[in-house]
């Protein structure tokens, strides 16, 4: 029987056996972003990490997130995104970040973004 810390491998382990699903943004107006889904532990319990987007912001006002946003040109890759944008919201060092794996594409309704997720 596996045991509670072991869960971040146990996660590690689902993600790495599939390749996760992208979103093609086929020639459309589709903005791209990213985000990381923290997860941490505190005392014997893991948690996840949300955020409330402030009303100042550009797009998905006051709503619950992951820490992320758009990536831009300097990034080089998603996942650069993700950390940067963690680091800058939330304070998480890109240092104390061990990348679990991606999860599949989404994609946000009302503001046409393809998001892609690291754990």
């Amino acid at each position: 029987m596996k045991t509670t810390h072991e869960l971040p491998w146990i996660i590690r382990d689902l993600l790495n056996t599939r390749a996760p699903k992208p979103i093609e943004d086929q020639g459309s107006s589709l903005k791209r972003a990213a985000v990381l889904i923290p997860l941490f532990k505190v005392a014997s319990e893991y948690r996840i990490l949300f955020t409330k987007r402030t009303d100042s912001v550009e797009a998905h006002k006051g709503q619950i997130s992951f820490p992320g946003g758009r990536i831009e040109e300097e990034d080089g890759s998603p996942l650069e995104t993700a950390l940067r944008e963690a680091d800058e919201e939330i304070g998480l060092s890109r240092k104390d970040v061990t990348v679990l794996g991606q999860m599949d594409d989404a994609r946000t309704v009302s503001s046409n973004y393809i998001v892609h997720p690291f754990v």
